[in-house]
């Protein structure tokens, strides 16, 4: 096929630039666990967000079990079943328990109006998730939350802790990188968030 019509093309870095980045990868020794390139991006995503904290995290799983732990989360947290297995998965793995709450009728994200319906007394946390690209509705979510005492909005941006993936696509097939960040300020703690 001569021509392919392609759905997706990512968008390459001139090849000059990207080599002498990854020779100083090469020359350094150190592609992770705060390497230079790793605090330059998060100093810079820091800045260009406007957030206090903010951390790398090398996937979505671990970023959610870092926030859970950074909040100390306990009991249960409301999300929805129709999202990545990575969600339920973290809250688990924490030994937290999912109270999974139906999607919109005319969306696939959260239906804000069921969180009103949950009746379990020891719910800790709600994390929606954008669906699609669709932002849920963190307003209404939000007014639920500061209405039911003692629950942390968890996941949208603008609440307690906010999760985003970043995807490169130059050079290896993919490389997650997960920010975690926080507009309440809160600290790093030892053995949570990374230095």
């Amino acid at each position: 096929m001569p021509n392919p019509i392609l759905v997706t093309k990512p968008f390459l870095p001139n090849i000059q630039d990207f080599y002498s980045k990854l020779l100083g990868l090469w020359q350094s020794r150190v592609l992770t666990n705060s390497g230079e390139l790793h605090q330059l991006l998060e100093k810079q995503l820091t800045e260009k967000l406007d957030v206090t904290n903010l951390s790398l995290i090398n996937n979505g799983t671990i970023a959610l079990e870092v926030a859970i732990q950074a909040l100390d989360l306990k009991g249960k947290i409301i999300t929805t079943p129709y999202t990545f297995i990575a969600t339920a998965n973290s809250i688990l793995l924490k030994g937290l328990d999912p109270v999974f709450i139906d999607i919109e009728d005319e969306g696939f994200n959260l239906d804000p109006e069921l969180i009103d319906e949950v009746k379990e007394q020891d719910v800790s946390a709600i994390m929606p998730v954008h669906v699609y690209g669709l932002p849920c509705d963190d307003e209404s979510i939000g007014q639920r939350a500061q209405r039911a005492k003692g629950k942390e909005f968890v996941f949208p941006f603008f609440s307690s802790v906010s999760l985003f993936v970043c995807q490169l696509v130059p050079f290896f097939i993919a490389i997650h990188n997960v920010g975690v960040s926080s507009s309440e300020g809160y600290e790093r703690q030892d053995g949570v968030l990374p230095e």
